[in-house]
């Protein structure tokens, strides 16, 4: 029974590993703080310029039955973050727009 719990957690663990809680963006709109939780569950924050963003119609990734959506930057094609855009509090939609797409 504890290998079961011990395999459910990890699997819950990989799942929410760079899952984006916060987006924060400066007022001259050219960097956002992104704060996400790692693999062990603790914040992390980090700088991102909002020209590193690739956005979703330049990937070619537009598909609306995703649960995230992914963030990729231009500078490290490996780090990628998930934002869960539908439980989510958008105080500029307009600006999301811009930066993510749709």
């Amino acid at each position: 029974m504890t290998e079961w719990a011990a395999l459910a957690n990890t699997c819950a663990s990989a799942d929410a590993t760079n899952l984006v809680g916060f987006i924060y963006i400066n007022e001259q709109q050219d960097m956002l703080k992104l704060a996400y939780v790692d693999f062990w569950g603790r914040r992390v924050e980090t700088l991102v310029e909002t020209d590193d963003l690739l956005p979703s119609w330049e990937r070619g990734t537009m598909s609306q039955l995703r649960f995230f959506l992914p963030i990729a930057l231009r500078s490290d094609a490996k780090r990628r973050y998930k934002l869960l855009n539908r439980f989510g509090n958008i105080a500029d939609p307009q600006l999301f727009e811009g930066l993510f797409g749709d």
